[in-house]
């Protein structure tokens, strides 16, 4: 009994260590996928949010989660070679979330908005390229958004950003950036997730231009039951929050 009672205080006292952690560097943060109790979700309970300093509640993070997992799992397609998509039954482009406190500075960085942001970038690299490549053909995408930086990043692997491009990154960061910075985190990280969908299904309009065609493609939108629930539950994440 007493040893039962110190492992359920070890394993408590690492829980609160992970959610006191004001500064995350390079090759800390859990993966959700693997330890997503240490990413503030549920264990053994694989997860697309990473969120270990509780920045969205438990409610906001399960919404994002069944979006993402949707994506991954309903309306993107493989991306990956014809023969293993057939072989392996592979499924779409997995959209994960990175939510901290703030990204460690690097050696020598100062506090200008370059240089936060090129840590940002070196602290996303190292997760898509080794604890965080979930995928099987670098079909990855990662959203950052670390709070006290006033950060929010993107990077693709190399399969999504054919489509997902530098150009859209930016597209999608300023439409929703500011939402997010201004506490709306939820609806605008829905949001985002929403248009870079929309761009792997060639179903994207940038709002600053509606007439041009989709970004990604041809095809229109079809408006399904899916479709309205997704928009319903996106404006009550903006509306909420």
């Amino acid at each position: 009994m007493m040893k039962m009672e110190t492992l359920l205080i070890v394993t408590s006292l690492i829980a609160v260590a992970y959610c006191q952690t004001l500064e995350w560097g390079v090759g800390q943060l859990p993966d959700p996928q693997k330890n997503p109790g240490k990413c503030g979700r549920y264990e053994n309970k694989k997860s697309f949010v990473c969120d270990p300093n509780g920045i969205l509640t438990r409610k906001e993070a399960d919404t994002l989660d069944w979006i993402l997992e949707a994506v991954y799992n309903n309306d993107t397609k493989c991306s990956c070679s014809a023969y293993y998509c057939e072989k392996n039954k592979g499924r779409g482009t997995i959209i994960s979330l990175a939510l901290v406190n703030k990204v460690k500075r690097s050696q020598g960085s100062d506090n200008s908005k370059e240089a936060i942001l090129y840590d940002a970038e070196l602290f996303l690299n190292d997760l898509q390229r080794t604890t965080w490549n979930h995928g099987t053909c670098d079909n990855d995408i990662i959203i950052l958004y670390s709070a006290a930086d006033s950060v929010v990043y993107t990077m693709t692997g190399d399969t999504p950003k054919l489509k997902v491009n530098p150009s859209v990154i930016g597209q999608v960061t300023s439409e929703h950036e500011q939402d997010i910075l201004n506490g709306h985190i939820a609806g605008g990280l829905y949001h985002m997730i929403l248009d870079y969908r929309n761009v792997l299904m060639g179903q994207y309009h940038t709002r600053l231009a509606k007439s041009q065609e989709p970004v990604g493609g041809a095809s229109q939108p079809v408006w399904s039951l899916a479709s309205i629930i997704t928009l319903l539950i996106g404006f009550l994440l903006s509306t909420r929050f």
